[in-house]
């Protein structure tokens, strides 16, 4: 039997290239992770894996990667006649809108010779996966028009809707052998734009041998400091409930300095409101088990989201946990007083929920245990079984 699964391995294996047009050296979000995680789960069976990225910052992903991953960052200086005082020169417009427009067409333009120079020494992969519609974009400026290309969209419905504005991405769209989108939820959004396949894929949620145990009076955040994480509502909702929840304190852990007004505004709000001592930032982490271990409640305040890998994370662990009614994949994710509590986005509601969750470690424990449970259909024997289907289906009908 053994020799007739290598046999099987070896007729399926392809060479596939991955391509992230956004950052990725150093960076630790949530695509950044499965853009890594994937990588390493082709390589493991036996595909040719090339993980392409356009990062000005040089050194390696926030995400270990194989090494039988190779890892190729495109990104090159920009010529003398496309950046500063010419860039200024040749995007001239009184009028902002065609200023901008020119602006992004000549970014546009860069970007393909980047791509166009690696794919030259890569060579022609069976399959592209892209991180983005504007990945397939750039492809279709230097590929053939019959290469078998996926186009993932990280995004839920809102995101989608707004980037469906753009002719860019519709065109991304049409170009695409399949477009994969998180949840069943988002695929109507898409099939009002083009009639191309689309996939409903979650990210693998990593399945933790130990739960958490819940005892500490640690509430724990993970998430980029950035306005649509909407770490304000947590701030503020904290400090209604700090003196009836006085031994317990608030973690942030993630980047902090990805957008650095919000936050200045978020540290100022900090200090206004005297939290320095109880909200702590604490960086990214290269062991979220230990930092949920030592969690009893995970709140999520985000405004949108595709599908909060760390919310996933974090119940997956079995800590109870707090998100937003209004947010998406967050809504759908959390059922409210199943396996996690759902609030209205205001600091009084917030307030209430995570004051519930401190004050009664039965209520801790039973959402805990079913978040843990609900988490299991997200593993990554599941997800990536999908995965291999899909890859398997695209490349057979191309």
């Amino acid at each position: 039997m053994e020799n007739s699964k290598d046999t099987s391995l070896l007729t399926r294996r392809r060479k596939i290239i991955l391509i992230n047009v956004r950052r990725v050296v150093g960076a630790r979000g949530g695509v950044e992770k499965v853009f890594c995680d994937m990588a390493n789960y082709f390589a493991s069976i036996g595909h040719t894996v090339t993980a392409l990225c356009l990062d000005a910052k040089q050194g390696l992903p926030g995400f270990s990667l194989s090494e039988n991953v190779c890892f190729v960052n495109a990104w090159k200086r920009k010529s003398l006649l496309s950046s500063g005082f010419f860039e200024v020169l040749r995007t001239f417009s009184f009028k902002k809108n065609i200023r901008r427009l020119k602006r992004q067409k000549l970014e546009l333009q860069w970007q393909i010779e980047c791509i166009k120079a690696a794919l030259v020494k890569i060579g022609e992969a069976d399959l592209y996966i892209c991180f983005q519609p504007r990945a397939t974009n750039i492809l279709s400026f230097i590929l053939d028009q019959n290469k078998s290309i996926i186009t993932m969209i990280h995004g839920g419905s809102d995101f989608i809707a707004k980037i469906c504005q753009r002719s860019l991405t519709i065109d991304a769209l049409h170009r695409s052998n399949v477009v994969r989108v998180l949840l069943p939820s988002y695929v109507k959004e898409i099939k009002k734009h083009s009639e191309v396949p689309v996939w409903a894929m979650p990210n693998a949620v990593c399945q933790f041998n130990q739960p958490a145990s819940l005892n500490q009076k640690k509430i724990v955040c993970i998430a980029r400091l950035s306005p649509e994480k909407r770490i304000e509502l947590l701030v503020r909702a904290f400090n209604l409930i700090k003196d009836d929840i006085s031994e317990w304190d608030v973690e942030f852990w993630g980047e902090i300095n990805v957008k650095p007004k919000y936050r200045n505004v978020i540290l100022q709000l900090i200090n206004k409101l005297e939290l320095k001592d109880r909200f702590r930032f604490c960086n990214t982490t290269s062991d979220i088990e230990r930092v949920l271990q030592r969690a009893s409640i995970f709140v999520f305040p985000s405004a949108t989201e595709g599908f909060g890998l760390a919310l996933c994370e974090a119940m997956s662990k079995g800590v109870a946990v707090v998100g937003c009614k209004d947010c998406s994949a967050v809504n759908e994710l959390i059922i409210d007083e199943r396996n996690g509590l759902l609030t209205e986005p205001t600091p009084e509601a917030m307030a209430e929920a995570i004051k519930r969750l401190a004050l009664d470690r039965n209520l801790r424990l039973r959402l805990g245990t079913q978040a843990r449970y609900d988490m299991k259909k997200y593993s990554a024997e599941n997800v990536w079984k999908i995965w291999d289907e899909l890859v398997n289906y695209v490349t057979a009908r191309n």
